[in-house]
């Protein structure tokens, strides 16, 4: 979840269960999402859509106020490497900087490496 001083609501990077996330595609009727590469499965708008359709259904149940609840959602395949260098598919871990060595949110290092799909979310997060 991430949320800034420019931004009246949150927006949210999550990360796929990938069996989940096909099963959810394939239900849907997402055109191919059977055989589809994982990377285009979570980068697929209908996905995208049902995650965060998923997200608000329980800020409804959990009776959060409009400023609590998520806008908008990329969805992270997590297949990317857990070490060295974060890329836009890693995990955040640690051992890839994206997390401190208490697991907290590195926050330089997500702006930088999801750049674009964090300004495209902001958008959507400011009334």
């Amino acid at each position: 979840c991430y949320g800034d001083g420019d931004m009246d609501r949150p927006v949210a990077f999550v990360q796929a269960n990938l069996a989940e996330v096909r099963k959810f595609a394939v239900g849907a009727g997402v055109d191919g999402a059977a055989d589809m590469a994982d990377e285009d499965l979570c980068a697929n708008p209908v996905v995208n859509a049902g995650v965060l359709a998923s997200l608000q259904a329980a800020a409804k149940a959990g009776k959060l106020s409009s400023n609590e609840k998520i806008v908008a959602v990329t969805v992270i395949s997590g297949l990317g490497p857990e070490t060295g260098a974060c890329a836009k598919n890693s995990p955040w871990t640690p051992e890839n900087l994206a997390l401190t060595a208490s697991n907290k949110l590195q926050r330089k290092v997500i702006q930088k490496v999801w750049a674009a799909e964090l300004e495209a979310m902001k958008q959507k997060a400011i009334r």
